[in-house]
C-alpha cells in the first residue's frame, strides 16, 4: 500500500496542533508511530467479546453481520441504549447476556473487550472516552469525532490508554478495494491522476441528518465516503480543497460540490447529496486506463480496465439487514479482531493518521460551506 503522508502546505499546522495537544494532560503523542497496545490480547482461542453503545439500526445489522462469522471468534455479550426497553428489546432478537442501564456500567463490564459505537455523531468523543478509560478497544462509526481538534484527542487518548482505537471506514476492509489497491501497485492503471466519486440518496426524512443540533450533513454522513476513497486511491492527502453547496434552513449542507488537489492535473471531483439520487460510483483514471466501482462504499463487483466486469460476492444469509450489503461488516469485525489479536493499536487498512487527514479536510470543507457545529466553538475550525 502507498504510504499516506501529508502535503507540505498542510504539515506545520498538522502536526504542531497534534503535538499541542498530545501534550496537555500527559496523553501519548498520536504521532509517536506507535504500533502495539499495552493492554493483554484476547487469547486467540476465545472470541472476542462485544458491546453495543447505544443500539441502532446500524448496530442491529452489525450483530446480524457477526452470525456469518464462527462464534469462537466473535460473541455479542452486552448492550445498552438510552432507553432500557430498547435496549432489553435488541438483546432478546440477538440473545444478548449483558443488558446495562448506562454506558458508564457497560464500560465497567467484565464481559466485554470491544466496543461498537453508533451513537449521535456529537456523542462519539465523549462515549469513546469512556470505554477507553475502561480499557475497552473501540470500534467507533464514522465520523470518528465532530472536527479535527476531537480527533487528535481521542487518538491520543487510546494510545495513553493502550486500547486498539478504529474508525468505521468498512469499505477498507471488503475485497474489492484489496483487489483495486492490487491493480494500482501493479502498474494497471499507470499514474492516477483523476478520481470521481458521485454519492447522492434522497435522506430528507431522517432527522439525524438534516439537524445541525444532532451532527447532521452531507459531508460527514455521506462525503466520508467519497473523501476516504480518492485519498486512497491516490495514496496521499490532497494539498488543496475547494467547496461549494447549498445549505437547509438549519444550517447544514444537503449538496456538496467538491475538488480534491492532489498536484498539478491530479485531482477528485466529488459530488454529494442528502436530497436527490445520483448514480453513486467511482471512476480511478490512470494514464493506462480506468477502474468503474458501482457503489463503491461497499461494492461486489469492479469493472476493470480491460472493461472486464469482476465479481467480489459479499456474505450471504437467511437473516436481513436494515439496509442493503450490511453484512460486509462482518468484514470489518475481523480486520477488528485480527488487530487486537496482534497487539495493533490501529489497523493498516485505515489508520490513525488517516483519520486525522479526513476530519482536517472535513473541517476545510464545513468552513467553505458555512457549516459550524456547536462543537467547534471551542475548536480551532470553521473560524
Amino acid at each position: 500500500m502507498h504510504k499516506f503522508w501529508l502535503p507540505s502546505l498542510q504539515r506545520t499546522r498538522f502536526f504542531s496542533i497534534r503535538h499541542l495537544s498530545c501534550m496537555q494532560n500527559g496523553r501519548v503523542c498520536p504521532c509517536s508511530g506507535t504500533k502495539s497496545i499495552d493492554n493483554k490480547p484476547t487469547e486467540s482461542e476465545k472470541p472476542l467479546r462485544w458491546g453495543m453503545a447505544p443500539v441502532s439500526l446500524i448496530a442491529d445489522d452489525f450483530v446480524t453481520a457477526l452470525q456469518v462469522l464462527s462464534d469462537r471468534h466473535h460473541m455479542v455479550t452486552a448492550c445498552t441504549s438510552y432507553y432500557q426497553s430498547v435496549a432489553r428489546t435488541f438483546a432478546n432478537k440477538h440473545n444478548i447476556p449483558h443488558v446495562y442501564s448506562s454506558f458508564e456500567d457497560l464500560a465497567r463490564s467484565k464481559d466485554v473487550d470491544v466496543v461498537f459505537i453508533s451513537s449521535l455523531n456529537p456523542f462519539h468523543l465523549e462515549i469513546s472516552r469512556l470505554m477507553l478509560d475502561h480499557g475497552k478497544h473501540v470500534l467507533c462509526e464514522k465520523p470518528l469525532c465532530m472536527n479535527e481538534d476531537q480527533v487528535i484527542q481521542l487518538i491520543g487518548h487510546s494510545h495513553s490508554k493502550g486500547c486498539f482505537l478504529m474508525e468505521g471506514i468498512w469499505s477498507r476492509c471488503v475485497p474489492a478495494y484489496q483487489y483495486i489497491r492490487k491493480q494500482i501497485e501493479a502498474g494497471a492503471l499507470g499514474e492516477v491522476v483523476k478520481v470521481n466519486c458521485t454519492l447522492g440518496l434522497p435522506m430528507q426524512k431522517v432527522v439525524r441528518v438534516m439537524r445541525r443540533s444532532l451532527g447532521g450533513g452531507v459531508t460527514l454522513e455521506l462525503g466520508v465516503y467519497a473523501l476516504q476513497f480518492a485519498m486512497w486511491a491516490f495514496g496521499y492527502a490532497p494539498h488543496n480543497v475547494i467547496a461549494h453547496g447549498k445549505l437547509n434552513e438549519d444550517g447544514v449542507d444537503e449538496e456538496a460540490n467538491i475538488v480534491m488537489k492532489f498536484g498539478p492535473e491530479r485531482e477528485a471531483e466529488i459530488m454529494l447529496s442528502c436530497t436527490k439520487r445520483f448514480d453513486n460510483k467511482a471512476v480511478i483514471k490512470g494514464t493506462k486506463g480506468s477502474i468503474v466501482v458501482p457503489d463503491y462504499w461497499c461494492p461486489a463487483r469492479v469493472i476493470d480496465v480491460d472493461g472486464e466486469e469482476k465479481e467480489f460476492p459479499l456474505p450471504h444469509s437467511d437473516l436481513s439487514t436494515y439496509l442493503p450489503n450490511r453484512l460486509a461488516l462482518s468484514f470489518e469485525a475481523e480486520e477488528v479482531r485480527r488487530c487486537i489479536s496482534e497487539h495493533k493499536a490501529q489497523s493498516d487498512l485505515f489508520t490513525h493518521k488517516e483519520s486525522l487527514a479526513l476530519s482536517y479536510i472535513e473541517d476545510q470543507i464545513r468552513r467553505q460551506l458555512g457549516v459550524v457545529y456547536a462543537e467547534d466553538e471551542t475548536a480551532n475550525v470553521c473560524r
